[in-house]
């Protein structure tokens, strides 16, 4: 049912998010060339990064790729940021990579979305059970269930979305909803 009634995106919101977004992604990438000296940095190349970080600062490497190199994915460098906060280029990095995220895989395509079939201006994701292995609910095209959840940029986004008149939009814990559900499914004395 989900699916079928979707959800209405306020697309003039996402546009000007957009545009904020990249303005905010040009003064970091500004800033990243003046941390790491290198006017062309690409915060989103994981080995720029891994030299920059473990051959350039010397930073020591948590976990190794399979390639062999220092790996840079997001928890990774978050423990290093809280290790090494001497060195706020981490921070720039972490916060370019979410931010460019966020415009690239949610704002900027959500109009795709919108323009395929039934053509009514909302969105309908395809939600599923059956593709993660506990069971929980999974979302496609798009994965409304990994919009961005902190952080001034993330409010913002969530602020994108209509309700339908006199209607409110509420949000639960995935893990509590689920038991709630399967108690009232089931009928289950002791569940419910």
């Amino acid at each position: 049912r989900m699916s079928h009634v979707g959800i209405k995106p306020d697309l003039r919101h996402f546009s000007a998010l957009s545009c904020r977004l990249q303005g905010e992604l040009e003064h970091l990438q500004i800033c990243l060339g003046a941390d790491t000296a290198q006017a062309d940095f690409n915060a989103n190349s994981g080995d720029q990064v891994a030299d920059y970080l473990f051959k350039t600062l010397g930073l020591d490497s948590i976990k190794d790729t399979r390639s062999g190199r220092g790996s840079t994915n997001d928890k990774i460098l978050e423990a290093l940021e809280h290790e090494h906060p001497e060195y706020p280029v981490i921070s720039t990095i972490r916060a370019y990579r979410e931010l460019y995220k966020l415009k690239n895989t949610f704002v900027d395509r959500l109009p795709d979305f919108v323009r395929r079939w039934p053509y009514d201006g909302r969105i309908h994701a395809t939600f599923r059970t059956t593709r993660v292995v506990t069971g929980r609910l999974a979302a496609s095209d798009p994965n409304l269930l990994a919009m961005p959840k902190h952080g001034q940029f993330a409010r913002e986004f969530r602020r994108g979305w209509v309700p339908e008149p006199e209607h409110i939009f509420g949000e639960w814990d995935l893990s509590q909803i689920e038991l709630r559900v399967l108690a009232h499914l089931t009928q289950d004395p002791i569940l419910l």
